[in-house]
This record gives structure tokens, C-alpha cells and sequence, in this order.
């Protein structure tokens, strides 16, 4: 297996191979990279030194409009009881028109409140901890730059930076796809949110419209009440001043302006009883407003807990690539070992191999040597013999 993986990054690694030249011009950036973030780590701030000043004062600014946006929560909850006790009591329509204005008026400034705090959060953030992930981003480069020069340095190749750089970007563009969604959602929850409040202002613009309805239908009736009883009174000055004629007369007129007192009394009872069943339905819509509103708040914390769930699920899976990734480096290292152990036995097995070669050389030479001197010798001994025997 090892060796198996061995072959296909030595394959992946033709595709990422310099030239001498270019190997030893990466090498010389690569070292002046390296180089410039030691000397960035030398110059970096000491954390314990930065943290305490800038935290206090925006600490003491998000809790001071933190503390004036429930102060205005407050008094928005109690002008709306006052606004509705208002409104069950019957008061003036200028007191309750008084009332909804101050309402409104609160509803903006908490408005404003919350955009205020949102951008102090937003354009504060903790100090400390940038400079702690400027570090920590800081040692991952250096590491990266030490890595891709020893890899230069040996192979010649960047093999492992481009992996390095593939793994992370692909990690990169996972986190921006997440907070692509989180964006989305956030918009949705705020179309929501609009959505809701231009239902509660459709609402509240019924109830004025009906309110002054009432109260005109009121001031109608009464101004009846009131011209009738005049024409009653008028009515019984003259019966008493006229004749018996002039009586029955008045008397008729009387009986007909008393039906007509009682067809009144009735469409006014028939108008009251209208009143009623209209504010019955107005309460009912505003009960139905209300639920609707909890629905979509808890529509708005379901999709908020989703997404939440989600990005911890991505986060788990992001852990799990780098644990891959750093297992994957741990096996390669072992490979680079292997292959160099491997490496050392083959020039061993050559040097032996041509040290046995150079010995078996050395015996043919000494062997032929002594069968050359052995043969000259014999010559020698038979020129001899034949010498004698002349003789």
C-alpha cells in the first residue's frame, strides 16, 4: 500500500517538476517569504497590551445602548396598555390619536436604537482576537513556506504546496457557500420581519379608520337626541298653548314624532349592536395579526436553529478533512522515509556489488599472472632438457 501511494505521488509529481533554474529561483523567494515572517513574528504586538483599553470603552458603549433600548422597550409596552385601556374606555378620539402617535414615535426610535447597536458590533469587533488569528494565520504560512523549501530543496517539485492549496481552497469555497446561505436566510428573516410590520401598520391604520368611524356615528346620534328633545319640548309648549284642535293636531304630531323618537331609539340600538360586532371583528383580526406574527417568529427561529445545525455539521466535516489531510501528510513523510532507506540499500547492494566485481577482477588477474609465469617456467625447464641431451 505504502508503495503503491509512493508511485502515484512520484506520478502526481512530474506534473509539478522545475528545472534546476527555477527550482533555485523558487527556493531564493520561498526563503526571503520565510525570511520576512520572522521578521513579522519579531515585530507582532504582545496580545496582553492591546486587549484591555479598546475593549473597555466599546464594552461600556453596546452596554449603554443596550440599557437605553430596554428603557425604551418599556415605555413602548406601557403606551400600548395605555393606548388599548384608551380604547375600552371610550376616551376621545384626540387622547387615543395622542397616544398612537407616542407609540409610533417609540416603535422608530427603538428602530434606531437597534441599527445603532447592530453597527457598533458590527464596526467593533474583539481586537484581541483578530491579532490571535493573525498569528495563528501567520505560523499556518510559515509553516506552508518552510514545507514547500524543502520540498524545492529535494525534489525540485511543489507537489505538496499545490495539494496544500487545493485542500484549503476547497475548504475556502465550502465556508463561502455557507455564509451565501446565511446571507439568505438572513434576508428571508428580514422580508419576514417587513412583511409583519406592514401588517401591524395595515392594522392599526383599520382601527383609526374605525375609531373615527364610531366616533362620528356617535356625535350623529347625539346631535339627533338632542334635536329631537327640542322638537319635544317645542311640541309640548304649544299643546299646552292651543286649542282642543290645535290639540289633537299636536297630539298627532306628537305620536308621530314619538314613532319616530322610537324608530330612531331602534336604528341607534341596531347601530350600537353594529359597533359591537365590529369591534368583536377587530379584536378577532388582532388575535389572528398575533398568532400569525408567533408563527413566523417561530418559522424565523426554526430556520435560524437549521442553518446553525448546519453549519456546525460542515464545521465537523471541515475538522475531518484536516484530520484526513494531516494523516495523508504523516503517510507521506513515512513514504519519503521508506524511499530513503530504500535508496541507501540500493547504493549499498552497488557498492558491494561492484566491490565483489573489482575482487573477482583482481583473482583473474592473479590467476592468469601465475598460469603465465607456470607456462613460461615449463618453457624454460623444457629448453633446458633439450640443451643437455644435444650435449
Amino acid at each position: 500500500m505504502a508503495d503503491h501511494l509512493t508511485s502515484v505521488a512520484d506520478e502526481q509529481q512530474t506534473t509539478a517538476t522545475l528545472n534546476q533554474v527555477d527550482a533555485i529561483l523558487a527556493v531564493e523567494v520561498f526563503t526571503d517569504a520565510f525570511n520576512k515572517f520572522q521578521l513579522l513574528d519579531e515585530l507582532a504586538p504582545d496580545l496582553s497590551q492591546h486587549k484591555d483599553a479598546i475593549t473597555v470603552y466599546v464594552g461600556k458603549e453596546i452596554e449603554r445602548i443596550i440599557r437605553r433600548q430596554e428603557e425604551l422597550e418599556s415605555e413602548f409596552q406601557l403606551n400600548i396598555q395605555r393606548r388599548d385601556e384608551a380604547i375600552s374606555l371610550g376616551e376621545e378620539r384626540k387622547t387615543i390619536k395622542h397616544l398612537n402617535d407616542q407609540v409610533q414615535e417609540l416603535a422608530q426610535r427603538i428602530q434606531d436604537s437597534t441599527k445603532e447597536l447592530c453597527r457598533n458590533l458590527k464596526e467593533n469587533p474583539s481586537v484581541s482576537e483578530n491579532l490571535v488569528k493573525t498569528q495563528t494565520h501567520r505560523s499556518d504560512y510559515k509553516i506552508l513556506v518552510q514545507n514547500a523549501l524543502q520540498e524545492f530543496k529535494q525534489k525540485n517539485s511543489y507537489y505538496e504546496l499545490e495539494h496544500q492549496i487545493s485542500s484549503q481552497f476547497s475548504i475556502l469555497q465550502e465556508h463561502d457557500d455557507l455564509q451565501k446561505r446565511e446571507k439568505q436566510a438572513r434576508k428571508e428573516v428580514e422580508e419576514l420581519q417587513n412583511e409583519i410590520k406592514k401588517k401591524k401598520e395595515q392594522h392599526e391604520e383599520f382601527m383609526n379608520k374605525n375609531l373615527k368611524d364610531l366616533s362620528q356615528q356617535k356625535e350623529d346620534l347625539q346631535f339627533e337626541k338632542e334635536r329631537v328633545r327640542e322638537c319635544l319640548n317645542l311640541l309640548q309648549t304649544e299643546l299646552k298653548a292651543g286649542s282642543d284642535e290645535m290639540k289633537r293636531i299636536r297630539e298627532a304630531e306628537l305620536n308621530i314624532q314619538h314613532e319616530k323618537l322610537n324608530n330612531l331609539i331602534k336604528q341607534t340600538t341596531l347601530q350600537q349592536k353594529s359597533d359591537e360586532i365590529l369591534l368583536q371583528n377587530i379584536q378577532k383580526q388582532t388575535e389572528e395579526m398575533s398568532k400569525t406574527a408567533t408563527e413566523w417568529n417561530q418559522k424565523k427561529d426554526y430556520t435560524i436553529k437549521l442553518l446553525e445545525n448546519e453549519k456546525s455539521q460542515l464545521e465537523k466535516e471541515r475538522q475531518d478533512k484536516a484530520d484526513e489531510i494531516k494523516k495523508l501528510e504523516d503517510l507521506c513523510n513515512r513514504n519519503k522515509a521508506e524511499k530513503k532507506q530504500w535508496e541507501e540499500n540500493q547504493a549499498f547492494q552497488l557498492r558491494m556489488k561492484n566491490a565483489t566485481l573489482e575482487a573477482r577482477k583482481m583473482r583473474m588477474e592473479i590467476s592468469r599472472a601465475y598460469v603465465q609465469a607456470t607456462f613460461v617456467e615449463s618453457l624454460c625447464v623444457t629448453k633446458k632438457k633439450k640443451g643437455k641431451g644435444k650435449k
